[in-house]
């Protein structure tokens, strides 16, 4: 069975979308707004490592305090340490 060219590349262009998968792009984005030049921007793979063990309750926690945290990413990268 040959494939044609656009079966094949409809086969590599999926992208896995979920909840979670979303929370932790959010969570990124808003990790690399803060960052300066000195620092490299941090990828998703890491922050999703970094938050594997964390509930998706905790990760809707963690967007909501935005609005009550004057550094967000400082108050952030605290959590994790603590």
């Amino acid at each position: 069975m040959e494939l044609d060219q656009e079966q094949i590349l409809s086969r590599f262009n999926k992208k896995r979308i979920s909840e979670r998968g979303d929370l932790i792009g959010q969570i990124t984005d808003k990790l690399n707004k803060d960052r300066k030049p000195p620092y490299k921007l941090l990828t998703y793979s890491r922050i999703a490592i970094m938050l594997s063990a964390m509930p998706i309750k905790d990760l809707y926690w963690l967007i909501s305090m935005e609005k009550e945290c004057n550094n967000w990413s400082k108050w952030f990268w605290w959590k994790m340490k603590h």
